[in-house]
């Protein structure tokens, strides 16, 4: 089990690391929470979302919205109640035991996709980075990090593999690049012609970006920065990483 920490580039990194500092038991049946998730069991987000084409279709961003934030409650409940039930641990126990009794942390979210039947980012992003691992040497060139735009666990899930979501109307997928586009009036039969290459997309009728400037300047949204450091005499590695959003912060994973 990866462990993620993320930080406000401006707090200090000293103080982050410290499992057993600001782990809060969210439940008293943690265990039996979790053994219930873990279990492939339903998701407690029970919501009629239409899939077509292999693309979530919100009926409003109101919709969104809500299962957004009930799966993100879920996935953080999912995630507190085992840190809670193992806080004693250190950080290689912790991540032993969640080998050791098959804790995914992503299980929630498996949970929902799989009640709709839906192929998510999420699932594409930890299929390559289940191969990605698996190499003896990392090389940081090919980090399925790089293409996870969204940067964010439960709204991969709510994106299709291609990176496609509809709300309303209108179809919006994230480009190889990291730059979000809308298809403003689209249907259902728009979503497979809707590619995700900016030269093409650029090139679409009435295809626009959401904000800032185009692919093809030199100052774009959703930049990212990785850079791998050894510890523990190289038998470890930390990836920091910086993202340009609206705003920046850093992600340190241990692997």
């Amino acid at each position: 089990m990866r462990k993620v920490l993320v930080l406000l580039t401006i707090i200090a990194l000293a103080s982050a690391c410290n499992k057993e500092k600001d782990i809060k038991p969210q439940a008293t049946n943690a265990t039996a929470s979790i053994a219930s998730k873990e279990g492939g069991g339903e998701s407690d987000c029970i919501f009629d979302v239409t899939v077509c084409n292999g693309t979530f279709i919100f009926a409003n961003q109101a919709e969104y919205d809500v299962v957004y934030n009930c799966l993100e409650q879920e996935y953080e409940q999912h995630n507190d109640d085992f840190e809670a039930l193992y806080a004693n641990l250190n950080d290689d126990d912790f991540n032993a035991m969640a080998d050791q009794i098959g804790f995914d942390e992503d299980q929630t979210l498996i949970n929902f996709e799989l009640s709709h039947s839906f192929v998510s980012y999420r699932d594409k992003l930890r299929k390559l980075e289940d191969v990605w691992l698996n190499n003896t040497t990392l090389n940081p060139a090919t980090d399925p990090d790089l293409i996870d735009y969204y940067d964010d666990a439960v709204a991969n899930a709510l994106a299709s593999d291609a990176g496609k979501v509809m709300i309303g109307t209108d179809l919006y997928v994230i480009d190889t690049q990291g730059e979000m586009w809308v298809l403003p009036n689209a249907t259902c039969n728009d979503i497979p012609g809707l590619s995700n290459d900016p030269a093409v997309l650029a090139n679409t009728p009435n295809v626009k970006t959401i904000h800032g400037p185009t692919p093809n300047t030199d100052c774009k949204n959703n930049e990212k920065n990785i850079e791998y450091k050894d510890y523990d005499n190289g038998n470890k590695k930390i990836k920091c990483k910086a993202k340009f959003q609206a705003s920046s912060w850093v992600v340190m994973e241990q692997m």
